[in-house]
């Protein structure tokens, strides 16, 4: 039975507010059953898992002992993301990521593991976040060992450049964020920059800690991307406040950056707060815009000192 269109009916219908859409839509339903190998009536469904405004829709369902996690991205490019990620990388990096039991293009649905834990950034022990950040910095360690068959035509420091281009070019950028990010994001810096695997996305949100392991989650933004870009959410977020978990991540890692890869993590960190206030200028969101700011303003604070 075609069942592309209601699926992307219902993911569209949700996004754009609809409290009352239901997912998942009926022939998806049916699809995760034969997944299941069992009938529909045999599907036992929890509550929905996801963000009100998120970009995917996420609910757990079990069949007798078995548990796993339905998700369906709203747009297609999340979906290949995130499929492709959990194909190339989770037989390399388990227990860390989901395995994909199945999947459907067309309807952009996802069936994984459920894994244990909860989200990381509700955690509070002390000892268990240096825990949890070390095994981070592990987990990003192995992700940078797995071979890169991507060949990009552009060098790192044109694609700096490009970026840097595009957010400078928008002309409801605040003016201050425009002066901080051209002398904050050096392209030259990153010559001879290295490609990796990325999550992109990668911040406690994105983390499950449970049974002392942590587990990663949502690659909707995965792709292959410059070295270090998966510490940036770290570094301009939680680490602000709490330098020790800089320093379990380290550990995890194995490595610190050299001075010329401290350059390059500020200019990608610069990068992403441009693109906040770049983003959050053209939708009209004020908070966000001076989060950016606060980002940016930041990391001029620390490269004078």
């Amino acid at each position: 039975m075609p069942v592309g269109k209601s699926q992307g009916q219902a993911l569209q219908q949700h996004a754009h507010g609809d409290a009352h859409a239901a997912w998942p839509p009926t022939g998806v339903v049916a699809q995760v059953a034969r997944a299941f190998d069992c009938e529909v009536a045999g599907l036992v469904w929890g509550a929905r898992l996801d963000a009100p405004l998120g970009q995917a829709r996420v609910r757990r369902v079990h069949v007798g002992e078995y548990r796993r996690i339905v998700k369906g991205h709203i747009h297609a490019a999340g979906h290949l993301a995130e499929q492709r990620a959990l194909n190339r990388l989770a037989p390399a990096l388990r227990p860390w990521l989901p395995s994909l039991q199945a999947s459907d293009d067309a309807d952009r649905w996802l069936l994984m593991d459920d894994l244990p834990g909860i989200s990381g950034q509700k955690l509070t022990d002390s000892a268990e976040l240096v825990r949890m950040h070390q095994q981070a910095g592990q987990f990003v360690a192995a992700l940078w060992r797995l071979p890169v068959a991507t060949v990009d035509p552009m060098t790192p420091a044109q694609a700096i450049e490009r970026r840097r281009a595009s957010w400078l070019a928008n002309a409801h950028l605040p003016t201050e964020a425009t002066r901080l990010a051209s002398d904050l994001i050096d392209p030259g810096c990153f010559a001879g920059a290295t490609r990796v695997h990325a999550h992109r996305d990668f911040r406690p949100g994105n983390w499950l800690w449970g049974d002392d392991q942590l587990h990663v989650i949502d690659f909707g933004q995965y792709r292959v991307d410059l070295r270090w870009v998966d510490v940036v959410k770290l570094e301009t977020g939680s680490w602000q406040k709490a330098p020790a978990l800089r320093s379990a991540f380290y550990r995890g890692l194995g490595q610190e950056p050299t001075d010329t890869e401290r350059a390059q993590l500020r200019g990608l960190c610069a990068l992403h707060g441009l693109a906040t206030c770049g983003w959050a200028s053209r939708k009209g969101e004020p908070a966000l815009v001076r989060e950016g700011l606060t980002i940016l303003r930041n990391l001029a604070d620390n490269k004078h000192r």
